[in-house]
């Protein structure tokens, strides 16, 4: 009688003794950053700016994330436009439309995001985000940077 008492008893023990696992050899978790915080040591990222005029004259965009969007404008203007916290599906946006109180884009005024639906004969998704902050983007930066930093070749 006195050996099926302990055999629950023991049974805790084993299961307690193999919960403590260490942590050697493990790599510690890492969050991902979002935003302009993954840019901040992008040669590309330029000065903020308050608004962005002629908005009929954006043609494109290209989503880098949850947060962040570029918006390309005529030939060589491009904008990196970062919205308040996570803006779902803006990186798998089909359009996107702005929402603004004037023909500038500012802070506050909103991207309104379109993603397809994926069941047949049914409306797309549309999510309205809010901007955060816009900065000037210099598509060409890296390249600029990377040519600079060349060896010379000796004769």
């Amino acid at each position: 009688m006195k050996s099926l008492a302990l055999l629950p008893l023991l049974g805790f023990a084993l299961l307690t003794g193999c919960n403590s696992v260490g942590t050697q050899g493990k790599k510690p978790h890492t969050q991902r950053v979002y935003g302009l915080a993954a840019l901040k040591d992008d040669p590309r990222l330029g000065e903020e700016v308050n608004k962005i005029c002629f908005t009929h004259m954006i043609h494109g965009f290209n989503s880098l994330d949850e947060r962040t969007v570029i918006l390309n404008r005529g030939v060589k203007e491009d904008y990196v436009v970062e919205t308040y916290g996570s803006c779902v599906d803006l990186d798998y946006a089909w359009e996107i439309a702005l929402a603004s109180q004037s023909s500038c884009l500012r802070k506050y005024d909103s991207l309104i995001i379109t993603r397809g639906s994926t069941i047949p004969n049914s409306d797309p998704f549309t999510r309205t985000c809010r901007i955060k902050s816009m900065h000037k983007w210099n598509k060409n930066a890296k390249k600029a940077a990377t040519a600079n930093n060349k060896t010379p070749v000796k004769d």
